[in-house]
């Protein structure tokens, strides 16, 4: 068949699939993208270039090559002519996902309790920031502080000493002046630390053993302190626990008769 023949056939089939939208650079090269790329709103189309136009293009450009963009290509008939007249044909090596894809949102990075500083350590439950103590900490116990640290509870981190009773006694003074408003304890076991929080005037510890009790003790009791078990507790648990303790804690307000007795035990 007559190259030139074939040269207005593939013209005339460009501009009819060109006007109704259907040359995609998926479907016409054979390019695997993803299905995103192809039904998005760059949706990228492959462009035919004939010998006229490539006779074109190297007229304008008053140059023996020519440089395709990178959904452009040479229909057979200028491939013959850029072979006879030894046009050089480049690519432009513009990337691909520049072009087809939407750009993708930087990733914000979360800090963890660790990185914020004393002045950013505020949460809705007051002025002051939560204080927290660990002991004898675990991979868990870190994951659930980055986590929280992602729902936007931070703490400032009280662990000064080595031995965990100083550590809770120096948590339960900074309550009780006002330095913190509130206290988390991870402990491997509870119990004895309940016991002693409990002993210093102004502290209403409680362990949290289930979500709902610490819920409870919030809305009655108006707790200032929360005693978690980390070697007792699931990570979804110690999480949730210390959620409903730091958030709910300032709306409660139903426990005023009980609290009032519990100041006149403690100054007996």
């Amino acid at each position: 068949m007559d190259p030139e023949l074939i040269n207005q056939i593939v013209k005339e089939v460009k501009n009819s699939l060109q006007r109704d939208g259907k040359i995609s650079l998926s479907a016409a090269a054979g390019t695997s993208l993803p299905g995103d790329m192809v039904r998005g709103e760059n949706f990228l189309k492959k462009i035919f270039i004939t010998a006229d136009d490539l006779l074109a293009r190297v007229a304008e450009g008053a140059s023996s090559s020519v440089e395709l963009a990178s959904n452009e290509f040479l229909t057979p008939a200028a491939a013959d002519l850029a072979a006879r007249r030894k046009i050089g044909i480049t690519r432009k090596t513009e990337s691909l996902d520049r072009l087809v894809s939407k750009p993708v949102p930087a990733q914000k990075s979360i800090p963890t309790w660790k990185d914020v500083p004393l002045s950013a350590s505020r949460n809705s439950a007051g002025a002051c920031p939560v204080g927290l103590i660990t002991y004898s900490p675990d991979g868990k116990t870190d994951s659930v502080l980055k986590a929280l640290a992602h729902d936007g509870i931070f703490f400032t981190d009280c662990t000064d000493d080595e031995c965990w009773m100083v550590n809770l006694l120096g948590l339960c003074r900074g309550i009780t002046a006002g330095s913190l408003s509130l206290g988390v304890a991870l402990f491997p076991f509870g119990a004895d630390a309940l016991i002693m929080a409990n002993k210093v005037s102004g502290i209403r510890a409680v362990q949290g053993t289930t979500i709902e009790s610490v819920a409870a003790s919030v809305r009655r009791l108006d707790t200032n302190l929360l005693i978690l078990e980390h070697r007792i507790s699931t990570f979804h648990e110690l999480r949730a626990m210390t959620r409903i303790f730091v958030q709910n804690r300032m709306v409660s307000g139903l426990a005023d008769d009980v609290i009032r007795k519990i100041e006149e035990v403690e100054k007996q």
